[in-house]
């Protein structure tokens, strides 16, 4: 035992023994006494201070496995409700989704059949989805594909139960197009930079396109009909020799968001 806690031990009895003193007699307390008790009265103080310290701090050691079980039914109940709020929020959007998808379902006069993104292809992550619709479900090679904001792609591989849609900012993905306020037809197709923007390509210089237009399909080809909205003109750039230029476009759909879409499905005349 070091001196520090002999003192300690010391000043403790005195206290003690000076405690007992003061309260077995009814008598007056001599000078010396008087001394002795002013002389021990910080050192009194500092020993009860220490003394409700320890107390609470036991208190407190003794009850903490009960406030840590406590705590953590509180936060798995936490985690719970967090869980349901993000599900909640989740079936919300959801719903705002399919609900206008089935509103152009129903309103538009084009043969349309909804369809889950299920995943995207590994070699053309940002390019190719794969949906859960195929042949037995009436998908054919180059269907059209859209959401309500408009277009997004066409179908090149179709299978029993899925199919793989080329967006349009892949470079392959190219679809006939123009102008809707001037009618000037052109080429949409992917810049292929990651940007996700398109450009309407093959413009002479002189074709009244102009920033702020919006793109739609042309019909041509007879695949994919015409009047479906792609993007609006961002910025038109030249070739160096001046003689053609190009339209960049931003899709109206953001293609990296895709989670329910539409097939457009082909008209196929019946012969007699």
């Amino acid at each position: 035992m070091n001196n520090r806690n002999k003192i300690f031990i010391f000043f403790l009895l005195i206290i003690c023994i000076l405690g007992i003193r003061y309260s077995s007699e009814d008598r007056e307390i001599t000078q010396l006494e008087k001394i002795i008790a002013e002389f021990f009265r910080p050192a009194q103080q500092f020993a009860m201070e220490n003394t409700r310290k320890i107390i609470v701090f036991m208190e407190g050691v003794s009850s903490y496995p009960a406030v840590r079980e406590e705590n953590e039914r509180l936060q798995e109940q936490l985690d719970k409700y967090q869980m349901e709020l993000q599900r909640e929020k989740e079936f919300y959007f959801e719903n705002i989704r399919l609900r206008k998808l089935l509103e152009m379902e129903m309103t538009s006069t084009l043969s349309l059949q909804a369809a889950d993104v299920i995943g995207r292809s590994i070699k053309s992550w940002d390019d190719v989805l794969i949906i859960n619709k195929g042949e037995e479900d009436g998908v054919d090679l180059y269907d059209g594909v859209m959401t309500y904001r408009g277009l997004v792609g066409k179908v090149f591989y179709v299978g029993p139960h899925t199919a793989q849609v080329r967006l349009l900012n892949n470079r392959l993905g190219s679809v006939p197009a123009m102008t809707e306020q001037t009618r000037f037809p052109g080429v949409i197709e992917g810049i292929g930079d990651g940007s996700g923007l398109l450009q309407l390509t093959y413009l002479p210089y002189d074709a009244p396109v102009e920033v702020n237009q919006t793109i739609i399909t042309s019909g041509l080809g007879e695949l994919i009909p015409k009047g479906i909205r792609i993007g609006y003109v961002s910025s038109i750039q030249y070739n160096e020799d001046g003689l053609i230029k190009k339209a960049i476009v931003t899709p109206f759909e953001d293609f990296n968001r895709l989670e329910e879409v539409l097939i457009i499905e082909q008209i196929h005349e019946v012969s007699p």
